[in-house]
């Protein structure tokens, strides 16, 4: 048999609110930050990953981002490093792959 996360001691009833209360408020972080892994994996409109706790941005892009997304952003991302028969960037003098 498993036990409840929410101790209920001795007539302790307080102590079970309060528990159960800490368990809801850790659930709304814990779901702040899977939003937060989801950008980092996913996020792949040029934007940088935010921490949705925080409030931090990471001047980081995701790892989607890097691997395939646009142009511009993270300096060119893999893919255009190599398919692109021009500069993937802006900022850079040296050629893609194809070119």
């Amino acid at each position: 048999m498993s036990k409840s996360p929410v101790y209920i001691g001795a007539g302790s009833a307080e102590l079970s609110v309060q528990s159960a209360l800490n368990m809801v408020q850790d659930g709304e972080d814990s779901a702040s930050h899977l939003i937060t892994i989801a950008d980092w994996v996913h996020l792949t409109d040029g934007t940088t990953v935010i921490d949705r706790i925080t409030g931090v941005d990471s001047l980081k892009y995701s790892a989607k981002e890097y691997a395939q997304g646009s142009t511009l952003a993270a300096g060119g991302s893999s893919k255009n490093w190599a398919q692109l028969a021009t500069t993937p960037t802006t900022t850079s003098e040296d050629d893609s792959a194809k070119e």
